[in-house]
């Protein structure tokens, strides 16, 4: 069995930054320190600041998602100081973190250090395995002395933890004379994302678990990070000092008077920034919201002027970067929990289902989401089977189609007080194609789960399939 290779080095007295260091010189040789019981923000940007070479999988679980991309951003600027080329995924309910990151090496941008089999078709990576074999290849064979893998992600699914785990698993193994890349996988917080539950099956991961609020410490190593930010031209003392007043007596306001749930608070912000926003802006906002995933830049200047996306860049509610736009997590995340969380329009969820299923035809993630939008926005439930069908058939992976089973299960059978307001009825007859696909797919707990849902409405031949398969 391969020896793990050295990955950390803590700099004495804790944090610090790293600003002068080339990252040419960074050892594969550098002294092995143990896996800290600290699991702060602190302690996370120490692991940062004292990589010292060697490759490692670091697993970061944040308190909301809109905190994924603020600790995404965090290590961005780190790797930065340091002149490590970085690259960075997003994951959403039409997209898997780890899918987009093949996707991303494979682009333009990244090519000089993406494998071939890659170039040639990114989007038929379908398996846990050839995802994480594809980001291996890019990150050991790359040509930079240092590379850092970002996967920002909401609720970690099963097929995300079996790709965390062919990397964490490739990672440790690697030669020494291999480049050396850092993952750091980010998650939220929410249906039981803990890394209790993750570390597991993630044996030589680095893990870390940052609260909803962080301690003085944590805090100064935040500001240590933030110091890392470009120079901006034509800033003036004046404009530093109000700009400090002002973020100074919004944190104070808010010690007094109680931090709120940090969903409450992000769903707030949301709707000021949306407030603040012209009609169309707004209205492209919540369709970006809707799809999920990083658009193309062309397929999203289709749906709007190009002042409407200027106006979303300048809000912070999206961000254009290498020819695609991402629309800001708490936004897709408010959209990804049905008409409870954010009202959804026919006419939006209309233009995003085209959006997914013209952009992303064969994807069964893009499929998925396609067919939530149609069972939440309460329209043809037919077709939003459809949708539906089509993922899981183009699903070859048996992690993969566990997640979007549960998947089309919550959506197309809601719990109150959801139900009411989807208004989806289990019609029976259309049950059957999911039970007959189950069934050849070898999902034999869902074909049986589907069946009896058709019995309960009284149908003889889901019956009859039901009591066969029982």
């Amino acid at each position: 069995m391969l020896a793990r290779k050295p990955v950390l080095s803590v700099p004495e007295g804790g944090v610090e930054p790293v600003s002068g260091r080339d990252p040419g010189a960074l050892s594969s040789k550098a002294a092995w320190a143990p896996p800290s019981s600290d699991r702060s923000f602190a302690a996370f940007d120490a692991f940062l600041c004292g990589w010292a070479g060697g490759s490692a999988l670091c697993v970061v679980v944040a308190p909301t998602a809109a905190s994924t991309s603020a600790v995404a951003e965090h290590v961005a600027r780190r790797m930065a100081a340091r002149a490590v080329p970085t690259t960075r995924a997003f994951g959403g309910p039409a997209q898997e973190g780890f899918r987009e990151l093949a996707r991303a090496l494979a682009s333009g941008s990244t090519s000089e250090r993406s494998p071939s089999s890659l170039r040639e078709s990114p989007a038929g990576l379908l398996s846990s395995r050839e995802v994480a074999s594809a980001v291996m290849q890019a990150a050991l064979e790359g040509s930079s002395s240092a590379s850092c893998f970002i996967v920002e992600d909401g609720a970690p699914t099963r097929y995300a933890l079996a790709v965390a785990t062919e990397v964490d698993a490739a990672l440790a193994a690697a030669d020494e004379a291999a480049p050396a890349s850092v993952v750091v996988w980010i998650v939220a917080a929410r249906e039981g994302a803990s890394l209790e539950r993750l570390l597991p099956t993630l044996p030589h991961a680095h893990g870390f678990e940052i609260g909803a609020e962080l301690d003085a410490t944590s805090v100064a190593a935040y500001w240590s990070g933030a110091q890392a930010l470009p120079h901006v031209e034509g800033v003036s003392l004046d404009h530093l000092s109000r700009w400090w007043r002002a973020s100074q007596r919004a944190l104070v306001a808010q010690a007094q008077s109680g931090a709120g749930h940090p969903e409450d608070e992000g769903r707030a912000h949301v709707e000021r920034l949306l407030a603040e926003v012209s009609a169309p802006a707004a209205r492209l906002a919540r369709v970006l919201g809707l799809i999920g995933r990083p658009l193309p830049l062309r397929a999203a200047q289709r749906l709007a002027e190009g002042a409407h996306l200027h106006e979303l860049e300048r809000a912070g509610l999206a961000e254009v970067e290498a020819a695609r736009v991402a629309v800001s997590p708490v936004l897709a995340e408010l959209r990804s929990r049905g008409p409870e969380a954010a009202p959804i329009h026919a006419d939006e969820a209309a233009v995003a289902v085209g959006v997914l299923l013209g952009v992303f035809a064969e994807d069964p993630w893009a499929c998925m989401r396609a067919a939530e939008i149609g069972y939440a926005a309460g329209s043809s439930a037919a077709h939003a089977d459809e949708h539906a069908l089509r993922a899981l058939t183009a699903a070859v992976d048996a992690d993969s189609r566990i997640d979007l089973w549960a998947r089309f299960d919550e959506a197309r059978f809601p719990s109150e007080p959801r139900s009411a307001a989807v208004g989806v009825s289990p019609d029976a007859e259309r049950l059957l194609p999911f039970v007959d696909l189950a069934l050849r797919k070898g999902d034999g707990d869902w074909a049986l789960r589907l069946a009896r849902r058709a019995v309960s409405a009284g149908v003889s031949t889901a019956s009859a399939i039901a009591l066969k398969w029982r």
